[in-house]
């Protein structure tokens, strides 16, 4: 699959941080997201963004988790590269990748999709 349509279209992950910008947490792809103004500035301004879309890297790895009750990928490593694959093929300049890059995917049960909802709620506080 090509990578300039395949990245853009996995889910944000649920990371506030990620999904503070979004009116639906947890259900939106990275294309999907840019569609957001708020979510759009942030990220067509971000440094980092920016040179993922200037320089990526030659290899690169993502980490996702495999979704079976709506058969999407989750982001959970990558995001700035992820949106910067999308942000990319949305202002019709996509990246010629170099390289290797890979998926590192983990499945879900269904019915454990509840479990996103316990990540995002909690973030990154450690309970002691």
């Amino acid at each position: 699959m090509e990578l300039n349509i395949f990245l853009p279209e996995m889910l944000v992950g649920p990371f506030s941080g990620w999904q503070k910008f979004l009116p639906e947490k947890k259900k939106l792809s990275f294309r999907e997201a840019l569609e957001i103004s708020e979510f759009f500035e942030q990220f067509s301004k971000h440094e980092k963004v920016l040179d993922f879309i200037n320089n990526f890297h030659d290899d690169s790895q993502f980490r996702g988790l495999f979704r079976p009750d709506n058969q999407k990928i989750v982001c959970f490593d990558g995001h700035h590269r992820a949106v910067a694959v999308a942000l990319a093929e949305t202002l019709g300049k996509p990246i010629k990748f170099i390289g290797k890059i890979t998926i590192a995917l983990a499945d879900f049960n269904l019915g454990e999709e509840n479990l996103f909802h316990d990540i995002l709620s909690r973030g990154r506080k450690i309970n002691k």
